[in-house]
């Protein structure tokens, strides 16, 4: 009888022993982070990210009642299974719990089941010409954390990309790339989607830089817009004030030729440099350039501003320009009624044409554009102005301040973009306009 006595707590420790591990044993409940995509058409794949999934998870569609699935075990982290044929379109919450368990249901996720696909599109990259190494930025629509690229085809490269935004997204290109032209895609994984339509890059050796040639006005005031011509330029330029340090302006893109931008109202008086940069690729900074901030209400004697020890000379040559301007109007008039002797014949020029006579100018002008470059255009653009009522002074044969002022007038009249810049679409209306 003492026997079976002692032998009782040795029977309770040695079940104590084998139970007490099981029942012990620390489990934590499976939880959802994210699913994508977000949206999806039945038969699709989506991909379920979160912590402590096992063989034993599971997946609810809609709730305690809904529909229960089996998901495909990708890692403790990650789940993935196909929306079923009889899920209904529309709006459904999505829920994860592990078999023979006492957890309740985990915190839950929406997805958007769509009749129609919503694949991501390409709309434009940039830069379209790059270096192995700098960014390239794709433009489009409907990206996500799942979007992917493809370079040069289903069976080529991929790659993960940065997601800026559900617009944009940005990659590196990689060292792998052969130089020349390439294709980029855009996929979408765990989708049925297609790949995008592809945009097409440059890989290049050495970066091709945009080149600043010459601005229009070269001096102006906080708010007035300046234009910037060069080559290369894209949607991706942008403008510098004062090099890479300095403040980057909001930049507009007309061409591969010409950008414009505005004079910010924190920009001081004085002389600054301006250079073009591109998105994406901080090898290509431009040639600099200067543009001078003045008041407005200084810019009409722009070109008479200089220093005291030269005053003197400045305005000794333009008294000498007025002279021979007066000279010049003199042999105008003289030409309308008198005929000249064949052997005194004077050269050709712009002295024999009448003000009203059909004027083609043969070169784009701009501000600070003088005769002596242009082959006299100056004089002769001052020449219709004035004879139209947009100049109130004697042509000079130099484009200043009030040349660029009455060109403006001039443009705006006539619906052209009032730049001051006289390009092809001014010559051509003073030519429609003069040829009358």
């Amino acid at each position: 009888m003492k026997k079976s006595i002692w032998l009782a707590p040795l029977v309770s420790l040695m079940v104590v022993t084998f139970i007490t591990p099981h029942i012990s044993l620390a489990q934590v409940a499976p939880a959802i982070s994210s699913i994508g995509p977000s949206s999806i058409v039945v038969g699709g794949t989506v991909y379920v990210y979160g912590t402590n999934f096992n063989s034993n998870t599971f997946i609810v569609l809609d709730g305690a009642n809904g529909q229960s699935i089996t998901p495909t075990l990708i890692s403790a982290t990650s789940l993935s299974f196909v929306v079923p044929s009889n899920t209904s379109l529309g709006s459904h919450t999505i829920q994860i719990n592990e078999k023979a368990s006492s957890f309740p249901l985990s915190n839950s996720v929406s997805l958007s089941v769509i009749a129609t696909p919503q694949p991501p599109t390409i709309s434009y990259i940039g830069p379209t010409s790059a270096t192995i190494g700098s960014t390239v930025y794709v433009y489009g629509a409907n990206f996500n954390r799942y979007s992917f690229l493809v370079l040069d085809g289903a069976s080529g490269a991929s790659i993960t990309p940065t997601l800026v935004s559900a617009t944009s997204l940005s990659f590196v290109v990689p060292s792998s790339l052969s130089l020349g032209n390439h294709t980029v895609q855009v996929g979408e994984k765990g989708s049925n989607f297609p790949l995008s339509s592809s945009a097409s890059l440059a890989v290049v050796a050495t970066a091709q830089s945009p080149v600043i040639s010459y601005i229009s006005p070269n001096t102006a005031a906080v708010g007035d817009t300046v234009y910037i011509y060069g080559s290369n330029f894209d949607q991706y330029s942008f403008v510098s004030i004062d090099g890479n340090y300095g403040p980057l302006v909001a930049t507009k893109f007309i061409s591969a030729t010409s950008l414009s931008f505005v004079v910010p109202s924190n920009t001081s008086l004085g002389s600054h440099s301006i250079q073009i940069g591109q998105k994406g690729s901080s090898l290509l900074n431009s040639n600099s350039i200067s543009v001078t901030v003045a008041n407005s209400n200084s810019q009409q004697s722009t070109n008479l501003q200089t220093s005291p020890s030269n005053t003197n000379d400045i305005q000794s040559l333009l008294q000498q320009i007025q002279t021979l301007q007066n000279q010049v109007n003199s042999l105008k008039s003289q030409t309308g009624n008198t005929a000249t002797p064949s052997g005194n014949q004077p050269a050709t020029g712009s002295e024999d044409v009448p003000v009203n006579a059909c004027l083609d100018l043969s070169n784009s002008l701009t501000y600070r554009s003088r005769d002596v470059s242009t082959g006299g255009d100056v004089s002769a653009l001052q020449d219709f102005l004035q004879a139209k009522g947009y100049l109130n002074s004697e042509p000079t044969g130099f484009f200043g301040a009030m040349t660029l002022q009455a060109v403006k007038k001039f443009q705006q009249a006539n619906s052209i973009n009032p730049t001051g810049f006289v390009g092809s679409l001014t010559r051509a209306k003073i030519k429609e306009l003069s040829c009358k």
